[in-house]
């Protein structure tokens, strides 16, 4: 008994480490580099373990790259939802796209417009 409780504490905290943890990487939407409402219009996977979303706005369509897990605070899209994203920019290539794209993960300001009604009060 006692090594199925020790087990079940290694998976637990194994768990725990692998979910998202925005508390030490929520972004700041004041220092976000774009900030777009629009639809969702395709989700495509990119290359190493990122989804490239394009979103259509009033006047243009926008892609922004996100983690293709929320484990890693990927923002979980909705193909035809509408959101408000909070875009950063990528300077640099890393792990959230290549130079000159933009992100945004579960630990930005990003959400559905139905989220947004709510919290606006509309």
């Amino acid at each position: 008994m006692r090594r199925i409780l020790s087990i079940l504490g290694i998976l637990i905290v194994a768990f725990m480490s692998l979910a998202c943890d925005c508390e030490e990487e929520f972004l700041d939407e004041f220092d976000a580099d774009m900030v777009v409402e629009g639809k969702v219009i395709s989700i495509e996977s990119a290359t190493d373990g990122l989804y490239r979303i394009y979103v259509t706005t009033s006047d243009s369509v926008v892609e922004i790259y996100t983690p293709d897990d929320t484990e890693i605070c990927g923002y979980p899209f909705v193909m035809g939802e509408d959101y408000i994203i909070f875009g950063y920019y990528n300077e640099e290539d890393n792990f959230f796209g290549q130079e000159g794209t933009y992100y945004t993960t579960l630990c930005s300001y990003t959400m559905s417009m139905e989220e947004w009604d709510a919290i606006m009060g509309e």
